[in-house]
């Protein structure tokens, strides 16, 4: 299973790699990439554009943030199988988030502009962006398994990684080559993969009505602070806060760098709170 799952996963790369059709998916309205530039900060590296600046550290520092949690579930005690999948989980999102901080902020104009009389929608950055987090997401279902589950239910839980993800590979793959504009969005992504966080909420809820232990707990507030987050970044996306505050004050700070702020402290509170305590599943 793991052979074939590696196999299908390396060809849908390289299906990606070579047959996406990204010149065909074009920013809405058609933006030039003068006109993409006039639109956010930049900053000139001798013939290379680098965009958004400070959204680029911002970016980084949460992945590469993401990475050193991963490595502290792997450094904890090698025995609970929760951790590890923890732990690579952690370092597969933190990779995909410098892949998404190389494309939606550092070298967009780069990527999307460049050679082309309109700028692109997306690039093969962000395609891995997302796949990698996906990858990412099933790897922390069947961490969550392992925590709160057993049995029959822990079987299903690891039954959704082994379809969910083909499937959304196989989503973005067909997204890219015909192309499909909403099938590589994060839009659809966040529909497609807020169900495994319900799951994960509602499994925790369970747990600690039965058991008052503190791992449950604290996976309830892990959940619902992840809810925030994301409810945080849609709310001042559609709120157009972004360009109140470009307009008003000059000052840069976008949905994306509301979502990657948040999202660092949702970070900072697993890395404090939960690889101490989580533990593989006891009855």
């Amino acid at each position: 299973m793991k052979k074939i799952g590696i196999i299908f996963l390396v060809l849908v790369v390289l299906l990606i790699t070579f047959f996406s059709n990204f010149d065909e998916m074009k920013l809405t309205p058609l933006t030039t990439g003068e006109e993409f530039l006039s639109s956010q900060p930049y900053i000139m590296i001798g013939d290379v554009v680098l965009t958004q600046p400070s959204s680029t550290v911002i970016v980084y520092a949460l992945g590469l943030f993401i990475i050193l949690l991963g490595f502290r579930f792997l450094k904890k005690k090698k025995e609970y199988i929760s951790r590890k999948w923890w732990g690579i989980s952690m370092i597969f999102w933190g990779i995909g988030a410098i892949f998404a901080g190389t494309s939606y902020q550092a070298f967009g104009y780069q990527l999307k502009c460049v050679g082309v009389e309109y700028c692109n929608f997306t690039d093969w950055w962000e395609i891995m962006y997302l796949l990698l987090t996906a990858l990412s997401i099933g790897m922390l279902v069947i961490a969550m398994s392992h925590c709160i589950a057993s049995g029959k239910t822990r079987k299903v839980m690891k039954m959704i990684t082994y379809i969910s993800i083909p499937v959304y590979a196989a989503i973005l793959t067909i997204g890219s080559i015909v192309p499909v504009k909403f099938l590589v969005t994060y839009e659809l992504f966040c529909l497609f993969f807020m169900p495994h966080f319900l799951v994960f909420f509602i499994l925790s809820i369970k747990e600690y009505k039965a058991k008052k232990d503190i791992m449950s707990k604290r996976f309830i507030i892990t959940w619902i602070l992840f809810l925030v987050v994301n409810v945080s970044y849609y709310v001042y996306y559609y709120l157009g806060i972004s360009e109140i505050l470009l307009n008003s004050t000059a000052i840069w700070f976008n949905q994306n760098d509301i979502l990657h702020v948040l999202l660092l402290g949702w970070m900072i509170y697993i890395y404090i709170a939960l690889p101490n305590v989580i533990t593989d599943y006891e009855k």
